[in-house]
């Protein structure tokens, strides 16, 4: 009996020994759990959140904890890495980590061995790591977005407060728990815009412009939110212009332009094509990654002219400005891009539609009298058609006055034998047409035309629709008004770019105007019969005059 109690008694003082080594910590609820001694093993959700799906994310341990038999010790730094205070890494030291993560860098793993690598879904990723600090490196999905490096951390907190143990040692005899951290990617994803300055149409993104006009731009791009590990940032801005000519006049502003937030020239290197129709700014990275701390912007200016062999009506000129970027700390080529554009357009009477393989549009044509033949309202036959006739057509006001001074305008062309006559390179507005010399053996036409282009733009700057109205003021009450219509809806090529499909909304010639000639030949008599009269009645008398003139002087020369 006595030994049975002995061995009863060692049972209590050892189940006393194990309830001594086991401790007790808050959960969620504030109840006390049981608790093993802190090991290699434990581990906490980390979150990082502000993705974009299909971003790959990667986690680094830069920080380890250190363990004995008795539990977690402290922190150290993973090898190869300096950290002088493990519990607040600062910034200039995460950086020069993250510039040393290469290719050949070991990826963490998480609890269960597999490496902290994933492709986001949504915005937000967790990891299952064990206790540490990992840094936390992002690639983007697209070539607009740039990620600063961010640390995520597993660690211990302990006491009734859950506080956070930075250092010193954590046993079983503590109240402990692992909690882990939660991070917001800071990114900036830097935009360019391109308009037109002050543009008629009243659209930024598209105008229509008259032949050698000079257009003005206006170009502003944003200064992505570099962090220090990019320390050699690529940042060059390239304008390319299309059926425009002689760039000229660039300024480069900070923010605003104004004289005196102009760059220094040192600043960047600037280049224009021999051609004059681009140009290219290549920013220094160090004034580049001074403008990095806060909310900045590139604003460039210049002006180009509109060439005289620019696309005419549905074929658009279009211009666009791009910009290249580093969108991680090893980019030293510009990966990160973007760009925009704009349109402008400038229109024709008989001119092709959409360019060099697209039909003549028909609207004025000089005849002889004769009748056209037209399918689907295109021109396919003149009859009688007359070359060699010179019209002048003068740009005006809405009450069709010529404009004076240095809006003045006019321009003569000749119809061709086909009858054809083009006026090209005309913006919208008002215009006169009347012709001026009339082809040999016709006499002259001195109706004066009236002529109004109108024109509708998209969001996007691409021509939505245009007319061409022309009046005749000489031609019968209810057919003196000709419209040409003209629409066109856009789809994407596999190369991105906008085609057009166009509907001419004119049938069989409604929308020409014809000009007709008549010929010297045909002139009606202006003295009727009694002029007819009068005329063989005074050579009569000229002849008799003559007879007796000649006989008188006969008798004289008898006598």
């Amino acid at each position: 009996m006595k030994r049975a109690k002995k061995v009863l008694a060692m049972m209590l003082s050892l189940a006393m020994v194990l309830a001594m080594s086991m401790t007790a910590f808050a959960d969620g609820t504030g109840k006390q759990v049981a608790q093993k001694v802190p090991s290699s093993f434990d581990h906490a959700t980390v979150t990082i959140k502000g993705l974009s799906t299909n971003d790959g994310v990667k986690l680094y341990k830069i920080v380890e904890p250190e363990y004995n038999a008795h539990g977690f010790v402290d922190y150290k730094v993973v090898d190869g890495y300096a950290i002088a205070d493990v519990s607040a890494p600062s910034s200039t030291e995460i950086t020069t980590i993250a510039k040393s993560i290469t290719t050949g860098t070991a990826v963490a793993k998480d609890k269960d061995g597999n490496d902290a690598s994933i492709t986001a879904t949504g915005a937000t990723v967790t990891f299952d790591m064990n206790v540490g600090m990992y840094l936390v490196l992002v690639t983007a999905s697209d070539t607009t977005t740039v990620y600063n490096p961010m640390i995520v951390s597993a660690y211990y907190t302990k006491g009734d407060n859950n506080t956070v143990v930075s250092g010193g040692s954590v046993g079983a005899e503590d109240r402990y728990n692992v909690a882990g951290s939660e991070a917001y990617l800071k990114k900036s994803t830097p935009e360019i815009t391109k308009e037109i300055v002050a543009p008629g149409s009243g659209n930024v993104k598209g105008d229509d412009t008259a032949q050698g006009d000079t257009i003005n731009f206006v170009v502003k791009s944003d200064v992505p939110s570099y962090s220090a590990e990019y320390t050699r940032p690529v940042y060059k801005i390239t304008d390319s212009v299309q059926g425009l000519r002689d760039i000229s006049n660039i300024k480069v502003y900070l923010n605003s332009a104004e004289e005196a937030n102009l760059i220094e020239a040192k600043n960047y290197t600037q280049t224009i094509a021999t051609d004059k129709k681009s140009f290219e700014l290549n920013f220094n990275s160090e004034y580049i990654k001074g403008l990095a701390t806060t909310a900045n912007q590139i604003v460039v200016t210049y002006s180009a002219v509109l060439d005289e062999n620019s696309g005419v009506n549905f074929d658009a000129n279009k211009n666009t400005v791009s910009l290249n970027y580093s969108n991680n700390p090893d980019d030293e080529t510009g990966n990160g891009k973007d760009d925009d554009r704009t349109y402008h357009y400038t229109f024709s009477i008989d001119g092709t539609i959409n360019g060099e393989d697209s039909y003549r549009t028909g609207e004025f044509l000089k005849t002889d009298d004769g009748e056209t033949t037209f399918v689907s309202g295109e021109v396919v036959s003149i009859n009688n058609p007359l070359g060699g006739a010179e019209f002048t057509i003068t740009k005006t006001d809405k009450d069709y006055k010529a404009l004076t001074g240095e809006n003045a305008w006019s321009d003569k062309k000749t119809t061709e034998a086909t009858g054809r006559i083009l006026f090209s390179g005309l913006d919208a507005g008002y215009y006169t047409i009347q012709e001026t010399k009339a082809p040999e053996g016709y006499s002259l036409n001195s109706t004066v035309f009236k002529v109004e282009i109108t024109a509708e733009y998209n969001v996007d700057g691409t021509l939505k629709s245009y007319e061409v109205k022309i009046t005749d003021p000489s031609a019968k009450e209810g057919e003196q008004l000709k419209t040409s219509s003209y629409s066109a809806t856009y789809t994407k090529n596999d190369a991105g770019r906008l085609i057009p499909t166009i509907t001419d909304n004119n049938t069989n010639g409604g929308n020409t105007t014809l000009v007709k000639n008549t010929k010297l030949g045909s002139l009606p008599s202006t003295g009727g019969i009694g002029t007819t009269i009068f005329t063989i009645g005074g050579c009569i008398i000229m002849i008799i005059a003559a007879g007796l003139f000649f006989a008188s002087r006969r008798k004289k020369a008898e006598n």
